[in-house]
């Protein structure tokens, strides 16, 4: 057993260093117990594990007495009033403060970005998945890690200016990344806690980040079909940056800039809705339209295990459906059975492989004859036809030759 001495971060810390055998390998290992840290007069702090420990000891070696007490003592006052007193063991309550956090350096801000993320120049050129350090250079970055949100991202795709937030009454963003040849920009908000966004996560977390984007993007006038995964690289040269603040937000502070719906009073109401639809067709009805929707996209999967897989996986569909939807009155086994029957029949005569490829051949005739419609549209265009004469010609609404138009605008741009 040895006392070593070791620096770290410009601190001194003392520790207490042991050897012993593994029973299960026969190696000799090494064991580091922290004592504390020595101040610059050499006097010893110890850790806080080792006081926690001490005072847990000491707590133990105190005998209290304690005289016998009924659970119920009724004393008399001087008024002559009887009380009841009961021993009430009081609990501690924590209360966790989700607060806003002030950035030092731009290396806090990178530290929350993935290890490894998705980047690119152009995506033309595909993206590729490379060390945080090279990814600092391209021009598009992912800049969440997998399942989890620590930075919101907004796509503005009008002219702005770094200051619009304030005319929308929001608060800065953490940075304002501007193309400066179309003056279109990405504004970008920190968080001080990420939130997850997995399957596991929780729910409530999640639906309040989903509700504080719709809402700033409906104020920014954002793009609303904007995915978030990539951003402008705020560190790349390429962009005319802007840090406007040097806080990171929680939730709570983002959301009280913004009037957020009722999300109990919405459940209820598409709880209320769904039960007047089950009320107006029958649980019958009703398992019949969830089930057989699902089995017009399912039942390829069983071609070639034969029908009666097919009509067990309806009825296990069934089960579950009937199970979740219905629990507190579930209908019974027989008429299931008539229900997975009916779909089971119908489907296995009338969506067979040969009738599946012809359904997909006529959509693939429509998609060809939309695209072709589309490119004749834009080839009009191009040689200054009218947007009515065009809708005229392709048998198309001008609305459809507007958005054209506009999608054509928005890739030379890009």
């Amino acid at each position: 057993m040895a006392i070593i001495t070791k620096l770290i971060h410009g601190k001194k810390y003392q520790y207490q260093v042991s050897s012993y055998r593994d029973s299960a390998t026969g190696k000799i290992k090494t064991k580091w117990k922290i004592l504390g840290r020595l101040t610059d007069e050499g006097e010893l702090v110890p850790s806080k594990r080792k006081r926690h420990d001490e005072a847990k000891k000491s707590n133990s070696n105190v005998n209290v007495k304690v005289d016998d007490v009924d659970e119920r003592i009724d004393e008399t006052r001087l008024d002559g009033e009887k009380s009841v007193f009961s021993p009430v063991k009081e609990e501690k309550k924590y209360e966790i403060k989700f607060e806003n956090r002030e950035i030092k350096s731009m290396a806090e801000i990178k530290r929350l970005m993935p290890y490894r993320p998705q980047c690119t120049n152009n995506f033309r050129d595909g993206v590729k998945r490379v060390s945080r350090r090279t990814a600092l250079t391209k021009k598009y970055i992912e800049l969440n890690p997998p399942n989890l949100c620590a930075f919101i991202t907004f796509d503005l795709d009008y002219i702005t200016d770094p200051f619009d937030y304030q005319y929308y009454g929001l608060p800065a963003p953490l940075f304002y990344v501007r193309n400066n040849e179309t003056l279109r920009a990405h504004v970008i908000y920190g968080l001080a806690h990420p939130v997850f966004t997995s399957e596991n996560a929780r729910e409530k977390p999640k639906r309040l980040l989903k509700a504080i984007k719709k809402e700033y993007a409906e104020k920014l006038k954002a793009d609303t079909c904007y995915v978030g995964k990539f951003s402008k690289n705020p560190f790349s040269k390429e962009w005319g940056r802007m840090q406007l603040s040097k806080t990171l937000y929680s939730l709570d502070y983002l959301a009280s800039f913004v009037s957020l719906p009722d999300t109990r009073k919405e459940r209820e109401k598409k709880k209320t809705e769904n039960d007047e639809l089950i009320a107006s067709r029958g649980r019958n009805c009703d398992l019949f339209v969830r089930v057989k929707n699902w089995a017009y996209y399912a039942i390829k999967n069983f071609w070639a295990k034969g029908s009666s897989a097919w009509f067990s996986a309806i009825m296990a569909k069934l089960e579950a459906e009937n199970g979740d939807i219905y629990a507190d009155r579930p209908l019974p086994a027989m008429e299931l059975k008539d229900i997975a029957r009916s779909i089971q029949k119908w489907t296995w005569r009338n969506f067979t492989p040969e009738k599946f490829s012809e359904i997909q051949k006529k959509r693939r005739a429509r998609r060809t004859l939309k695209y072709s419609k589309k490119n004749d549209g834009l080839e009009l265009l191009a040689d200054g036809h009218s947007t009515a004469e065009i809708a005229a010609r392709l048998n198309v609404s001008q609305r459809t030759v507007q958005r054209w138009k506009k999608e054509r605008e928005n890739k030379r741009a890009a």
